[in-house]
């Protein structure tokens, strides 16, 4: 009996020592991951954080946007310090769509704390929360510099003069997609590229920033030219989270819908 006793003391040895192994592990594999995350965080650099995302997560960012999510982390944060010594949980588990870490915990900062929680897919971040009480509040500035937006309208609205209906609902909310068809636009657009002819030239005319506590968004009004005349349409985003939605749209449309001066219009002449 007592030699099953110390036979069994070593066994329940053996499982203290691993489950003491895998809480080390655990909390080396978090710091590492959550130290490269946020050592791109301080950089102020977007690709070099995107560049950790999985090909699916960059979908949801745009870089002007959590350019100034960054700033804002490294503002009101400051340096990362690490992992608390508790409070902490990794998992690790493989699926059909490969291996995917879970880490999450509080995360110590030069300026205070953080809940951080990491997923990995693969090795790359498929999603992250950064919650903190010095965060809390709109750090959404407009307006924006830089083309990334008007690029991404002028995008949008050749996709609809293409008659590339389905490219172009896809870039849009998809609050906003239900409320269209791929005929429905088609019909719609058909008879006005018929008689304009050929495309010469999309050309933003304006923009209007809307920097409200709740309401932040981006109405630019384009131009687009064609052989026999010339077209008015709008775009609209509405700024949430890291990124920007195409959450309204209208083409043609009236200076009146667009927002734009008609006096500005005829200038454009």
């Amino acid at each position: 009996m007592g030699k099953v006793l110390k036979i069994l003391g070593i066994v329940f040895l053996v499982i203290i020592v691993a489950v003491v192994g895998m809480m080390f592990w655990a909390h080396g594999e978090g710091q590492a991951q959550q130290q490269r995350f946020f050592d791109a965080v301080a950089s102020g650099e977007p690709e070099n954080l995107i560049g950790m995302f999985h090909m699916e997560s960059i979908k949801t960012v745009d870089p002007p946007v959590i350019k100034m999510w960054m700033e804002h982390v490294n503002s009101r944060l400051g340096a990362y310090q690490g992992l608390a010594a508790s409070k902490f949980n990794t998992e690790k588990k493989t699926t059909t769509k490969g291996s995917v870490v879970i880490s999450e915990g509080r995360a110590e900062f030069e300026k205070g704390q953080a809940e951080v929680k990491l997923i990995l897919l693969n090795d790359k971040i498929a999603s992250f929360e950064v919650t903190s009480d010095a965060l809390k509040g709109n750090w959404v500035k407009l307006p924006l510099e830089g083309p990334f937006y008007r690029n991404r309208a002028k995008k949008f609205i050749k996709h609809l003069i293409d008659l590339e209906i389905q490219q172009a609902l896809d870039m849009t909310h998809k609050d906003l997609k239900k409320q269209f068809t791929v005929e429905q636009c088609r019909k719609g657009l058909q008879p006005l590229l018929d008689a304009g002819g050929k495309l010469l030239e999309i050309k933003v005319i304006d923009e209007q920033f809307i920097d409200g506590e709740e309401d932040k968004s981006l109405k630019m009004a384009l131009t687009c030219k064609f052989e026999k005349g010339k077209l008015l349409s709008y775009v609209r985003f509405d700024f949430d989270s890291v990124r920007a939605h195409l959450m309204g749209f209208k083409l043609p449309c009236t200076p009146e819908e667009a927002g734009v001066d008609p006096a500005k219009l005829q200038a454009q002449e």
